[in-house]
């Protein structure tokens, strides 16, 4: 469900206004039969979309501990693409049991939420290897939003598989060592460009073709 809600969020529900009557006229927005009769049941004038579904999940999941009891627990991750759509989950989570925000601090969105210890424990408890939990652990993510440390999970990623090409091109472990992103990329290139210039068969490690 929080999948779900997510999907609901990122295609714009936050600009769409609708009423109750409205709303009806979509008939069953989930495979959830008691969430579906508890938004069916709402009534009131035009408001944002997402706005609807979070009513109705209020009430179906009186709080966070309350979803996670009694719907399927979150599931492990392996890459951090998983990681990064769990942690979005996570924060959407979070957002829709804020407490309430005043006009002189409204909330913000989801990934603008800040990034706390208990977002990040949970990611390290699903886990499935110590690389992946040693990729979290060592994040400075103190006063960062959720937004901000995914976007640097995601750049120290990046980084990792450009240093594991140019490794594999034998590129002297010196030259890359404790090098900026900068030199790394400009490296790259001159990679890449001196393996497009070379016969197919020094690329795949083979054999030159013999003569006819």
């Amino acid at each position: 469900m929080i999948a779900w809600i997510l999907q609901v969020y990122d295609q714009g529900s936050l600009a769409l206004a609708l009423n109750s009557q409205e709303l009806a006229l979509l008939g069953d927005l989930t495979s959830n039969t008691i969430f579906n009769c508890l938004y069916k049941g709402l009534r009131g004038s035009h408001k944002a979309l997402l706005t609807w579904p979070l009513q109705a999940w209020l009430q179906r999941w009186q709080s966070f501990l309350h979803f996670e009891v009694t719907e399927m627990p979150f599931r492990s991750w392996t890459t951090m693409e998983q990681c990064i759509q769990l942690a979005r989950q996570l924060s959407m989570l979070e957002w829709i049991y804020r407490e309430p925000a005043s006009e002189q601090a409204p909330w913000p969105t989801p990934e603008d939420m800040p990034f706390t210890q208990g977002l990040r424990g949970r990611l390290l408890a699903l886990a499935r290897s110590s690389e992946m939990q040693l990729s979290l652990v060592s994040l400075p993510v103190k006063g960062m939003t959720v937004l901000e440390v995914m976007m640097e999970v995601q750049g120290r990623h990046q980084l990792r598989d450009l240093l594991s090409w140019l490794l594999s091109r034998d590129v002297f472990k010196e030259r890359v060592d404790k090098q900026s992103t900068k030199v790394l990329l400009d490296l790259y290139v001159k990679e890449a460009t001196r393996s497009r210039s070379l016969p197919a068969y020094m690329l795949e490690e083979e054999q030159p073709p013999a003569s006819p």
